[in-house]
């Protein structure tokens, strides 16, 4: 195939991306009609199965409920058999769907790659930074497909079954519900001031490693030049001190990260432990069984799990944000003239 077959081509390929708003948005759309699921399809199939797994973890409440008010008091062997046998079905059927949504999400985060590496590649090869080894559209994808193959996506998807729990809580007794309910506002306070603290020193952080690896790039591709000139030692000396402000700006993140995530584990034991507290209190007082003290405790730790797993995870779910704003500009990204810089020249432009 000779040159001008190849450009042709190439620029073809590059319009029929160019109408598209984002990068990362195209394959959002997508007909079926090449036999290829759209995106989105994936991510609701990931919803449906997140919807199910947190169902099937009412399991072991339940299970502990009616062991403690129906089997003890009755001291019913049967019924302790026959209680083990369906919890025991159900929490392998929740093995099954964790198993099959971690699978969904590997094959989600393949197809991000290989519908739209080629578009990050070729906005990469003609990005304002592609003379110096810059490939951050890759980067920004990487940093999507990591996300999305990584258990953090399904804390995102269990957060929204939050307050199915807090309704279970509010049946069980108003008091549990109110507990929890303040855990919750706690935690998403601590969630907050964690983006608040470690999002802007985050993508400081990130710029600045991208910038010490470009310039390593850019080092190693002329060597031979700079050995010539006798300015090893001045050039390792100007990349260590670069990749030592990189490695501070790194370090005051995951110092801010770890505190954050520690104060919202604490915070969500505290919770549980008050919880439990208080149902032995209800359980005194007869208004409500041990069996239900015991679940409701198990009910108010799920209700919390899922924004302290997001807060233990928030360095890289910014970090996957920020590639996420920063990607359509792989297709749209234009100069101050208004030109695309990622255009392939056409024979005219040659």
């Amino acid at each position: 195939m000779d040159e001008d077959s190849v450009l042709e081509r190439c620029h073809r390929d590059v319009d029929s991306m160019v109408g598209r708003r984002a990068l990362l948005r195209e394959g959002w759309g997508m007909s079926t009609s090449n036999g290829r699921l759209p995106l989105s399809k994936s991510l609701f199939e990931i919803g449906v199965f997140s919807a199910a797994v947190n169902v099937l973890l009412l399991v072991p409440p339940l299970y502990l409920l009616q062991i403690y008010d129906r089997v003890l008091p009755s001291s019913s062997m049967n019924t302790l058999i026959y209680l083990s046998l369906f919890s025991v079905a159900g929490l392998a059927v929740l093995g099954i769907l964790e198993i099959v949504r971690s699978l969904y999400a590997n094959r989600l985060a393949a197809r991000f790659d290989a519908r739209l590496g080629s578009a990050a590649f070729l906005a990469a090869m003609n990005g304002p930074g592609a003379g110096f080894g810059d490939v951050q559209p890759l980067r920004d994808l990487a940093t999507i497909r990591t996300f999305v193959a990584s258990r953090s996506l399904f804390f995102l998807f269990d957060l929204p079954f939050g307050p199915l729990f807090l309704v279970l809580l509010y049946f069980v007794h108003p008091l549990l519900f109110a507990i929890t309910l303040v855990g919750v506002v706690i935690m998403v306070i601590i969630a907050l001031l964690n983006q608040a603290v470690t999002g802007r020193s985050g993508r400081e952080a990130g710029d600045k490693l991208a910038a010490t690896m470009n310039a390593a790039q850019t080092f190693a591709r002329n060597f031979e030049t700079v050995r010539a000139l006798g300015m090893v030692s001045s050039i390792i000396e100007f990349w260590g001190d670069r990749f030592a402000q990189s490695l501070r700006a790194s370090d005051k993140v995951a110092r801010n990260n770890a505190f954050y995530s520690g104060l919202s584990r604490t915070v969500r034991i505290l919770l549980q432990l008050a919880a439990l507290a208080v149902g032995a209190y209800l359980v005194l007082a007869d208004e409500m069984t041990a069996g239900m003290m015991f679940a409701a405790s198990i009910i108010s730790g799920r209700v919390l799990q899922p924004i302290d797993q997001i807060v233990g995870n928030w360095r890289q779910i910014a970090e996957t944000g920020q590639a996420w704003k920063e990607s359509p500009r792989c297709k749209n990204r234009s100069s101050a003239k208004g030109t695309p810089m990622w255009n392939c020249p056409r024979r005219s432009e040659r």
